[in-house]
């Protein structure tokens, strides 16, 4: 793998998520998880952890928020 580029992994306890530079990466990623544990795949995520998640392929760039779970804090609390 290319040293400027990097995987992250988001883990915990049996949810996780992968980002990866290319197709390739995540394949390889896959297979050898798969040695090791059960994997059930899901597709692209959409939400992790109680963020929703939002990519851009155009400006390839991923975007967080946890916009449902400020709604309903505020409306557990009246505004």
């Amino acid at each position: 793998m290319n040293k400027d580029r990097y995987t992250y992994a988001l883990i915990y306890v049996d949810d996780n998520a992968i980002a990866v530079p290319n197709k390739w990466c995540i394949e390889n990623i896959r297979n050898d998880l798969k040695k090791v544990c059960t994997l059930k795949e899901l597709g692209e995520a959409t939400q992790f952890l109680g963020f929703q998640i939002e990519r851009s392929i155009s400006t390839r760039k991923i975007f967080f928020s946890q916009h449902k779970y400020t709604e309903a804090i505020l409306r557990r609390f009246g505004y």
